[in-house]
């Protein structure tokens, strides 16, 4: 923190000088002094899924009001930007099966999806805070090139729901290039917007990530409603695309909005100059110089408490959502409304946003494990593995192998309560333990390293994402007792 700071210092205490730093009142020298010296935990607790940031309160007497909330309201609004894409590739299930009906990707769309969405997220996000070129471009430009980007990306998805003639694996080809183009233009997007985020109060990191939270519950109930009143599958994709193309252009429109609001020009032109970069690695101003920086590996030791089981809770989760959820029958049959148009949207979909939402709601208030016992947050992560097994002992049909409803695994739970109760935990220790893990881990660290270590919990939570949409193929393999990238027979018998 300081450069006659002990490191002996414990995580508590280090947890305790944190959330004092990021308070709305900035504390004295005094303050921090007892801070640093005290080992009792401090009764103020940080908002939801913020990383303290040394400048959230040293705006100074000079810095502009955020007159009526407007800039808040955009950041808002960007962060429900920020996942139109993803939740857009992975909620029209029904659609896609319906586009690839003849397809051999039919069955196994949602994980090459989920896959190569997130493997080029992992390579772009890398490429754009650690180049020194990307890092050179004006923060704005970082942001509004990619949003324009991706809002092209979906005009052209959204006139493909009306092309009849593009279809089964051409289909599929076209669509996986621009979920390739979206993945890539997310990145950039989010990136440049956290660090944009950065520059300003920690309010507005609060805002880009309420907004998150709040973007994938709007998604699935538009996916319950659009399910609900339009039967067809063409016309739900329609109406859920136009929305999000609409939501897109929003976001274009406050954005370049938000440019002109004077708190904004504030903090990223006025103190400008004390900054070294606008990237999510910008250095620590010079007012706050501490000892010299450690080792990206010397960092990551003292974030591995955290780091690993916020990799593990995306591992564990991506491996049944949404590819072994969507596969779950309702006890009705297909042959009911419900059960054919909307028991999938209700339980998977619904029921994981609310439920991720819920317990990212919660961490804040509870927050057990305690951040003055990180070793305890891989226990219940752990624990966490119980739900593939529960998932995969309801009435599952993968579709796959030589006899499509006739799959491996015993069918346990046959009623729908099962899979609704057990896809509600799923999502709810998701939100929980990974907002709790996001919100310790730059307190395991000093000062200097903050920056740097909040990039590689998002590092961690976004290679998580990956290993998981990868494991989703095995997941299924073990179902079906097949090529699950395919859908062929792995071991047969003759007579």
């Amino acid at each position: 923190m300081y450069e006659d700071e002990d490191d002996s210092a414990s995580d508590s205490e280090r947890w305790e000088f944190v959330k004092s730093m990021s308070s709305p009142k900035r504390p004295s020298k005094g303050q921090m002094a007892r801070a640093k010296a005290s080992s009792k935990v401090a009764e103020d607790r940080v908002p939801l899924l913020t990383t303290p940031d040394i400048d959230s309160a040293a705006g100074g007497d000079d810095a502009p009001k955020d007159t009526g909330g407007r800039a808040y309201a955009i950041f808002y609004l960007l962060g429900v930007g920020c996942l139109v894409p993803w939740n857009a590739f992975i909620m029209l299930d029904g659609y896609f099966r319906e586009k690839l009906a003849e397809s051999q990707y039919k069955e196994s769309v949602l994980p090459y999806f989920t896959t190569g969405f997130q493997i080029v997220n992992i390579l772009f996000l890398v490429f754009a805070s650690t180049s020194p070129t990307i890092n050179k471009i004006p923060v704005q430009y970082r942001i509004g090139i990619p949003l324009v980007i991706q809002f092209l990306a979906f005009v052209v998805i959204l006139m493909m729901v009306r092309m009849d003639s593009v279809k089964n694996d051409e289909f599929f080809y076209y669509t996986f290039l621009l979920v390739l183009v979206s993945a890539g233009s997310t990145s950039f997007f989010q990136g440049g917007l956290f660090g944009l985020a950065g520059m300003m109060p920690h309010d507005f990191t609060q805002a880009l990530m309420g907004g998150q939270g709040l973007g994938g519950f709007i998604v699935a109930l538009l996916n319950i409603f659009t399910n609900f009143f339009l039967k067809d599958p063409i016309k739900a994709a329609f109406v859920f695309f136009c929305v999000s193309v609409a939501v897109l252009a929003a976001c274009i429109i406050s954005f370049f909005y938000l440019e002109s609001l004077p708190i904004v020009h504030h903090y990223t032109v006025v103190k400008q100059p004390r900054r070294a970069s606008c990237s999510v690695q910008a250095d620590i101003p010079a007012q706050h110089e501490g000892p010299p920086a450690k080792s990206a590996t010397a960092v990551f030791k003292k974030l591995l408490p955290m780091a690993g089981p916020v990799f593990f809770i995306f591992v564990v989760s991506l491996s049944v959502f949404p590819a072994l959820g969507v596969k779950v029958r309702s006890q009705y049959g297909d042959d009911d409304n419900y059960g054919a148009n909307l028991f999938i949207p209700i339980y998977c979909f619904g029921g994981f946003a609310l439920s991720d939402l819920l317990g990212r709601s919660l961490a804040p208030r509870v927050m057990w494990p305690g951040p003055e016992a990180p070793g305890m947050m891989k226990w219940p992560v752990l624990a966490r593995l119980v739900f593939i097994p529960l998932l995969m002992m309801c009435d599952i049909h993968t579709g796959l192998g030589s006899e499509p409803d006739l799959d491996t695994f015993p069918k346990v739970f046959k009623t729908d309560a099962a899979p609704y109760i057990i896809m509600f935990l799923i999502g709810l220790t998701n939100g929980y333990f990974s907002t709790l893990c996001m919100m310790y881990g730059p307190g395991l660290v000093d000062e200097p390293e903050q920056e740097r270590a909040g990039f590689m919990m998002l590092l961690s939570l976004v290679f998580g994402l990956l290993a998981g949409s990868t494991m989703s193929f095995a997941v299924l393999a073990v179902l079906c007792d097949c090529n699950s990238f395919l859908g062929a027979k792995v071991n047969t018998t003759d007579g």
